[in-house]
C-alpha cells in the first residue's frame, strides 16, 4: 500500500478512535450522572426503587440530562460564531435562523386557525349572554414583514396565520386589538428592529409597555371603564447591561447569539398590590407590598445564574391563575386576562390601572371551570392576548 495512502488511513483510524473514545466516556458519565443521583435520592428515601424508574433515569442520559451539556454547546457556540452561521440545527423546532440583524427566530409555519378562531368566537358568545365584553389582543410575533430579513429565501407565515384568524373574527363580531398596525404606525424601522429580544423569542419590556398602553387608550374610549390612566407616563428605567440570554440564545450558545441588554420598568409612584397564588389560596396573598417587590422577581437579575431567564422577571413564571388586587385603586375595573408569557410584562403594567386583574393561563388552568368561573366573578371585561407566533390548540381550548 502507498505510504502516504496508509499514512492517511493511520489518521483517520486513531480520528474515529478517539471520537468513538469520547463518545462512550459521555455515555458513561452520563448514565453514571443520572443512575447515581436516582441512587443517592433512593437512599435517602425521596424516590422509590422501580424499573420504571431506573429505565427513566438511563433514558435521560440520552436525552435531557447529558454529561457536559453545557460544555458542547459552549463549544458548538465558538464554532458557529467562527464560521458566521446563520442556521442552527435544534432537535425541538427543527432549526433557529440567524436574520440580518443579527435575531434569532424559531420557524413559523402556515397553520390553518379555523379551530383557534371558532374557539374564541364560542367564548364570545358564552360571555355575551352574560353581558360580558370580549376583546382579542394580537400580540405581534418577532418577525416583523418588511423590516425582518431572513437568509436563504426562509419564509414565516405569521401574518397569514394571523389574517386568515382574524378575519373570521371581524366576521363574527369579535371585538380585537391588532398591535402590529399599532407598532408598524408607532416605531421607525430601527425601532420595529429594536423592539424584541435578539436572543429571544419575546418582545422587550418596553414593547410591552408600548402594548400596555395601546389598550389602555383603546379600552379607556371604547368601553365604559375608565381604567387609571394619570401615572402612564411616570414609570423609568433601570438597565441591565449584556445579562440576558435568551431561550433561543441558550439553545445554540451565548458564543454565536451575544447576549442582550434588559432594561425592567418601574414605577415611579407609589404602588401596594396584593398577589395571590389562586391555585394555592385567595385569602391570604402570596406576596403584598410595592410591585418592585412584589411582582418583580429579583432572584432572575442577580447575574448569578448566567441563563436566567430575565424576561420573566416580573412575576417569574406562568401560574395558572394569579389575581393582583391593586390597594390603591379599589374599585375601577376589574379584568380576567387569558394570556401567555408575552403577557408577563404587560401584567404587571396593566396592574397599576385596574382594580382587579386576574391571569389565567390555560396550559395548567381546569379549562372545563373556565366559563362558569368568569360568570362568577362578573369581571367588567375579558381580555384575551396572546402571541401570533403560534396558534396552539391547548391555548385556545375554553372549555366549551
Amino acid at each position: 500500500m502507498n505510504k502516504s495512502i496508509k499514512k492517511f488511513f493511520n489518521r483517520q483510524s486513531v480520528t474515529a478512535l478517539v471520537f468513538i473514545a469520547v463518545i462512550f466516556a459521555v455515555f458513561c458519565a452520563s448514565v453514571f450522572l443520572n443512575v447515581g443521583r436516582y441512587a443517592y435520592h433512593v437512599i435517602t428515601g425521596t424516590e422509590t426503587l422501580s424499573f420504571e424508574n431506573v429505565s427513566a433515569n438511563i433514558k435521560n442520559a440520552f436525552g435531557s440530562n447529558i454529561a457536559f451539556e453545557t460544555q458542547f454547546i459552549k463549544a458548538y457556540s465558538a464554532l458557529q460564531k467562527t464560521i458566521d452561521n446563520r442556521l442552527f440545527e435544534d432537535v425541538e423546532y427543527g432549526y433557529i435562523i440567524k436574520d440580518e440583524n443579527g435575531s434569532l427566530h424559531f420557524p413559523l409555519k402556515a397553520q390553518n386557525t379555523d379551530y383557534h378562531a371558532n374557539q374564541t368566537v364560542k367564548l364570545k358568545e358564552e360571555l355575551e349572554k352574560e353581558n360580558i365584553p370580549l376583546l382579542y389582543i394580537v400580540a405581534p410575533c418577532k418577525y416583523i414583514d418588511g423590516v425582518t430579513k431572513l437568509p436563504y429565501n426562509i419564509k414565516f407565515y405569521c401574518d397569514e396565520n394571523t389574517d386568515d384568524f382574524l378575519s373570521v373574527l371581524e366576521k363574527n363580531g369579535v371585538d380585537y386589538l391588532d398591535l402590529r398596525e399599532d407598532m408598524k404606525k408607532s416605531f421607525s424601522p430601527d425601532e420595529l428592529k429594536d423592539a424584541y429580544f435578539k436572543t429571544d423569542h419575546h418582545w422587550k419590556h418596553k414593547t410591552a409597555f408600548f402594548a400596555y398602553k395601546t389598550a389602555l387608550s383603546y379600552i379607556n374610549s371604547k368601553y365604559d371603564l375608565a381604567l387609571d390612566d394619570k401615572n402612564i407616563d411616570n414609570w423609568h428605567g433601570v438597565l441591565y447591561k449584556n445579562m440576558f440570554l435568551g431561550s433561543q440564545g441558550r439553545r445554540i450558545g451565548a458564543a454565536a447569539a451575544g447576549r442582550d441588554d434588559l432594561e425592567l420598568l418601574l414605577p415611579s409612584f407609589d404602588t401596594h398590590l396584593k398577589v395571590y397564588d389562586a391555585e394555592v389560596s385567595t385569602d391570604v396573598p402570596m406576596w403584598e407590598g410595592k410591585l418592585k417587590d412584589t411582582i418583580v422577581r429579583s432572584d432572575f437579575l442577580s447575574g448569578k445564574d448566567e441563563e436566567a431567564n430575565m424576561y420573566a422577571a416580573y412575576f417569574g413564571y406562568d401560574f395558572s391563575h394569579l389575581i393582583i388586587e391593586n390597594e390603591n385603586n379599589s374599585g375601577k375595573g376589574h379584568i380576567i386576562l387569558i394570556k401567555d408569557s408575552y403577557a408577563l410584562p404587560f401584567s404587571a403594567f396593566l396592574s397599576t390601572s385596574v382594580s382587579t386583574l386576574e391571569m389565567i393561563d390555560l396550559r395548567a388552568f381546569d379549562k372545563t371551570r373556565l366559563v362558569s368561573y368568569i360568570e362568577s366573578q362578573r369581571p367588567d371585561m375579558v381580555v384575551v392576548m396572546y402571541t401570533n407566533s403560534s396558534f396552539a390548540d391547548n391555548m385556545y381550548d375554553f372549555g366549551i
